[in-house]
């Protein structure tokens, strides 16, 4: 796959230089607001950016991952804290905890918050110190040899009982919305992608559809398409607009669920194309 960097640096069209150098200016202002709350956390020891802005090939339209070590005393139920500090960095549309991506030892939460022209994803990753070696690169900060205080922990891991269906659709929705935005990026870099990523939450799609009944209403839905780039942003805006059908319908059953994402979404379908117009 040709993967060409997204950058203002690179555009001469003065609505897609501003449009990318603001949403990458949010990105940094995200950024900001968690590490000053990281570093204020005593538990947290170390934190840095790994991904693309590890390895240098990082563009207007990265993502950001964050790798944090944390005291032993609170790696269990740190996921509340991370709510707390993504929710003081910017307007969260979903988050959560997912033990299926966590490092050994260690937790991983994921954020979605909304931006001018696009969603901002946050995958967070935590570990104590010795399950993990700080890296050469983007280091936050790192106190490991500084003492370590005295904490007084008091677990604030939610309660693990067993959700429902309607429940769980929360989670299957705020997937669907993270594959529509990173199909729409790689679009973004490589405009003959194949758009494998939009299948991937197919099922969780059609489960949240079978959930709330609603296979009448919602209809068939295009998972591929071999037309052209233009065509296949049209195809993630269809599934968008199905997939706001879902929300409401949760909504309806009183499931707490933004209504910001699919607005959120349409907006980086109108940077895409305008992108794409412009032959990135």
């Amino acid at each position: 796959m040709t993967r060409s960097p997204v950058s203002s640096e690179f555009v001469t069209e003065p609505k897609v230089v501003r449009a990318l150098r603001e949403h990458a200016t949010e990105r940094s202002t995200i950024l900001a607001r968690l590490a000053a709350s990281f570093q204020e956390d005593q538990h947290i020891r170390a934190a840095w950016l790994w991904g693309s802005f590890l390895r240098g090939d990082q563009d207007d339209l990265s993502d950001l991952d964050i790798w944090l070590l944390v005291a032993p005393c609170c790696a269990g139920g740190f996921a509340i804290l991370l709510e707390k500090y993504c929710r003081a960095a910017g307007l969260v549309i979903a988050c959560g905890e997912n033990a299926h991506n966590a490092p050994q030892g260690g937790g991983y939460f994921n954020a979605l918050l909304a931006g001018s022209h696009g969603l901002h994803h946050l995958d967070i990753y935590w570990q104590v110190p010795s399950d993990a070696i700080v890296p050469d690169g983007p280091v936050l900060f790192n106190r490991l040899n500084e003492p370590c205080p005295d904490f007084e922990w008091k677990q604030t891991k939610p309660d693990q009982s067993e959700e429902s269906d309607l429940d769980n659709c929360r989670g299957r929705i705020t997937f669907v919305w993270l594959m529509l935005s990173v199909a729409a990026k790689c679009l973004a870099r490589d405009p003959s992608s194949d758009m494998a990523l939009m299948s991937y939450p197919r099922n969780a799609f059609d489960e949240t559809v079978e959930v709330l009944g609603l296979k009448g209403q919602v209809g068939e839905v295009n998972w591929t398409t071999t037309g052209g780039s233009f065509e296949k942003v049209e195809l993630l805006r269809q599934v968008s607009l199905k997939t706001a059908i879902l929300e409401g319908a949760c909504r309806d059953r009183g499931l707490d669920i933004s209504s910001e994402a699919n607005p959120c979404l349409n907006r980086y379908f109108d940077l895409v194309e305008r992108i794409l117009s412009k032959g990135l």
